[in-house]
């Protein structure tokens, strides 16, 4: 008898233990983000040979490596990988490039894609559970807000998760980490990047997406105005000009073709109307 309640114990324990796990593990989990002092998704993932890809970009987007001293972003945290379809992240912004590092600005989480913890002193955003990717290869954005500071350097440590959501730490995950070091723009500098649509036209629309061959640039305008389209990948590189033309007040639709031989991912399409910007990421598929 006493030996069937000690079994009985030990397997309760066991299954415990065992949801607990599931559960740390498809939520996210702060201080693994790679970034000085800290450890990376590998201190419980062991990842396989096979590697994804982690990139940063934001809207307004980062120019120059410069951020606008008060300004509100929405980062986006970009997965990508061949065969694994789940995705999940964490991300710091630190105010330095060694383990003494601490915060730099504020993050808020937003509902359905991230959400804050916290590590020592440092704030972290993260996957809220593991995500599921689209198109080919796989993909997953996740987003979150931050309000640079004033001053100083903010350095973006991130890494990226692509996992075989069998609910445990074996061997067929990839990890990958990215950084990005920010300096502040000089006083009197304005965001040379993606603007709010609203205060140059009605609205932008981009479809299909993602897409294979060729797009529609959708867009309305209040007044008479030089448009152009151009294709960014996310080290924020121009691809190509997709088109460039004057237009006048109303809808406008664009047929667009991508450049021979583009390599199948992630990119922005940013929309210049007189000069302001607008943008949309873009997945292109074989």
């Amino acid at each position: 008898m006493k030996k069937n309640l000690l079994l009985s114990v030990s397997l309760i324990g066991t299954l415990l233990v065992s949801s607990a796990f599931i559960i740390r593990y498809s939520t996210g989990i702060a201080g693994r983000t790679g970034s000085p002092g800290e450890s990376n998704c590998t201190a419980c993932h062991n990842t396989g040979t096979a590697v994804g890809t982690t990139s940063i970009s934001s809207t307004p987007s980062f120019s120059a490596n410069q951020y606008v001293p008060g300004q509100t972003y929405t980062v986006s945290i970009t997965c990508t990988h061949a065969t694994l379809s789940h995705f999940g992240f964490g991300c710091e912004i630190l105010d330095g490039t060694t383990s003494a590092a601490t915060n730099a600005g504020v993050m808020t989480g937003i509902s359905g894609s991230s959400k804050l913890l916290t590590s020592g002193t440092r704030k972290n955003a993260t996957h809220i559970s593991t995500a599921t990717g689209t198109g080919s290869p796989f993909s997953k954005t996740f987003n979150f807000q931050w309000v640079a500071p004033a001053s100083g350097t903010a350095a973006i440590y991130v890494a990226g998760l692509a996992v075989n959501n069998n609910g445990n730490d074996g061997s067929g995950d990839a990890m990958k980490t990215a950084s990005l070091v920010l300096t502040a723009a000089s006083t009197g500098t304005t965001s040379t990047g993606v603007q709010a649509i609203d205060a140059i036209s009605g609205s932008l629309n981009v479809f299909p997406n993602p897409s294979s061959n060729e797009l529609n640039v959708q867009y309305s305008l209040l007044n008479e105005s030089v448009v152009s389209a151009s294709l960014y990948d996310l080290q924020g590189k121009e691809i190509a000009t997709l088109f460039k033309s004057k237009e006048g007040f109303g809808v406008h639709t664009e047929q667009v073709a991508y450049p021979a031989n583009i390599a199948p991912g992630v990119y922005m399409l940013k929309l210049s109307i007189n000069g302001a910007l607008t943008g949309q990421k873009m997945l292109i598929k074989n």
